[in-house]
């Protein structure tokens, strides 16, 4: 792990969405990350209901890990869709056999990794 000490990880969110076998009730869903304040108390960002908003996507959800969501209202389950992005400088990505194309010539490259989390109030 020593060796991603210097690479930039984002934690980029897509999709929350409640199982078919959710309870008909509000489902509220808070995520705790750092801002820009060094606070990192949980905020709500979405609040699902069955029969009226079973799923929401998102766009632009950014966070700096370590990130924490949290279930603060609702039975669940709650399923979280998204992408773990690591940046990482252009000549280590290549070295590894990566490739860019030219118009995407940066600072930096993007290694994706997809994840879906589920949880259930505990």
């Amino acid at each position: 792990m020593e060796e991603d000490d210097f690479l930039e990880h984002l934690v980029l969110l897509k999709t929350i969405c409640l199982s078919a076998e959710a309870k008909d009730e509000p489902h509220v869903v808070a995520v705790a990350s750092k801002n820009t304040y060094g606070d990192n108390r949980p905020v709500p960002i979405a609040s699902l209901r069955l029969s009226v908003l079973p799923m929401i996507s998102l766009d632009g959800f950014e966070f700096i890990p370590p990130v924490a969501f949290e279930l603060k209202s609702g039975t669940g389950p709650v399923y979280l869709n998204g992408q773990h992005l690591i940046l990482e400088d252009d000549e280590e990505y290549e070295a590894r056999g990566g490739w860019l194309a030219e118009e995407s010539l940066s600072s930096s490259a993007v290694v994706e990794e997809d994840t879906v989390t589920t949880f259930n109030s505990s």
